[in-house]
């Protein structure tokens, strides 16, 4: 489990990141950092999130900044069993999502705003990503999106199939499993009422 707790005041800016485990309890992977946040953890026990407003994962006990040379705000929302990080930037004159990967770096995914907030949710073990934006090729409004290598990233709304799909918006896809099914939030454009709604790849 991972997560982050005020230490002091959060005014003074006393936040960091914790790893729990049943042997160890309760450890800071980001000692001294002002603010931390931890957000995911993957099988290795290595943990992502924000780093004094860097986007961070740990590798063992080492800290390894991610967003390096992003303007703004950048934190870690997701990271998988190969270390790779869905990563969100908040920037007052831009937003973007990246994908981070071990060898690789920082890899843009496509959905680059001046107006829309932008976020990578989730990534999976074949390194797709999740999340809200809206990609290149698509109408220029944010919706649920789906990164994966060769395709880039794809609205959600443009791969519903199947009857009554008309009446449904996909607002925003917040995990996905290596089966490739997405967990997402659709707004029913007849009631006015968002739902969770589980996606299902067709084969």
């Amino acid at each position: 489990m991972t997560g982050w707790s005020s230490i002091t005041p959060y005014a003074f800016g006393g936040q960091e990141a914790f790893r729990h485990t049943d042997a160890g309890g309760m450890v800071s992977v980001t000692p001294g950092a002002r603010p931390a946040f931890g957000y995911d953890i993957n099988a290795a026990g290595d943990v992502t999130g924000e780093y004094e407003y860097e986007a961070f994962r740990t590798v063992g006990t080492t800290i390894e900044i991610l967003s390096e040379g992003l303007e703004g705000n950048a934190a870690g929302e997701d990271i998988n069993a190969s270390g790779q990080v869905a990563l969100t930037q908040e920037n007052p004159d831009e937003h973007d999502a990246w994908r981070w990967s071990p060898g690789v770096g920082l890899e843009d995914l496509g959905l680059a705003s001046e107006d829309e907030r932008i976020f990578a949710h989730a990534i999976n073990t074949a390194g797709d990503v999740v999340g809200k934006g809206s990609p290149a090729a698509s109408a220029d409004i944010a919706a649920g999106f789906v990164f994966s290598d060769g395709l880039g990233s794809i609205n959600l709304n443009e791969l519903l199939t199947g009857p009554g799909v008309q009446k449904w918006f996909i607002a925003e896809a917040w995990d996905i499993n290596d089966a490739g099914q997405i967990v997402a939030d659709a707004l029913n454009l007849r009631t006015g009422k968002h739902q969770a709604v589980r996606l299902d790849p067709v084969p």
